[in-house]
């Protein structure tokens, strides 16, 4: 909030007013910056904190919030506690009800299930794709220099070495590769804004991710077509010129 309504400004010292409050006049101080929350997994909404005694819905004529939530810190086990934390409130007000005690892991746990089952499905698609994305390389690095068979063939014949053979197939191949390369990166970067909300931690332009599968395609690129291209240097010219 503090960088989208005051950018290069200090926030400390700004006021504001909440758009739902019965009083139009009550206007709030801002005492604190902290870092940015994630609050429901939106972080493009400006978010602020107030105390329960200060926030206006308390002086609304009907009620805005059907409850309010409770956080109870404990050194102990948390699961051991509820019956004290129940206690405690029905003290003060014997007809309050109490309702889903529960540990923060398991609430943190539920708040991000479904965006981890998204990522979960997200990274098995991703997986899969790579492992088909690898055999089409081999695949197809393979058929090219099976089709180039013959063409090997006459080379050998009028005087090239195994080794020019396989240099002049690995250049091939690697020219073929680092156009994919730049159109797969090319569209990827396109997409990224599509799972941009999914992540934590990390950007979805990370580098050392795109780095990576950049030398898994072409470490498969190459491997792929030197085993090829090796394997099509020793064959003998002669069955080479017959070979359709």
């Amino acid at each position: 909030m503090a960088r989208r309504f005051w950018p290069n400004e200090d926030a400390i010292g700004r006021r504001l007013r909440l758009y739902y409050d019965k009083d139009a006049q009550r206007w709030l101080s801002i005492i604190g910056i902290v870092r940015d929350p994630r609050y429901r997994y939106d972080e493009s909404t400006p978010q602020i904190f107030l105390s329960h005694q200060q926030h206006p819905l308390r002086s609304l004529a009907y009620t805005r919030e059907p409850f309010v939530s409770l956080v109870v810190r404990t050194a102990g086990n948390p699961a051991g506690i509820a019956g004290a934390v129940q206690s405690a409130v029905w003290s003060i007000d014997k007809d309050q009800p109490i309702l889903n005690l529960q540990p923060m892991e398991q609430i943190l746990w539920q708040s991000v299930a479904a965006p981890r089952i998204y990522m979960l499905l997200l990274g098995i698609f991703a997986a899969i794709a790579l492992v088909i994305a690898c055999a089409g390389i081999y695949g197809v690095s393979a058929y090219a220099v099976v089709r180039r068979r013959r063409e090997i063939g006459i080379r050998l014949a009028v005087g090239a070495t195994p080794g020019q053979i396989v240099a002049l197939i690995l250049r091939h191949g690697i020219t073929l590769t680092l156009v994919g390369v730049i159109i797969g990166v090319a569209g990827s970067l396109a997409l990224t804004k599509i799972i941009a909300g999914f992540l934590h931690g990390i950007t979805a332009t990370d580098a050392p991710t795109f780095l990576a599968v950049l030398v898994l395609f072409a470490t498969v690129a190459f491997l792929s077509t030197y085993v090829t291209a090796r394997r099509a240097a020793r064959i003998d010219p002669t069955v080479a010129f017959r070979y359709e």
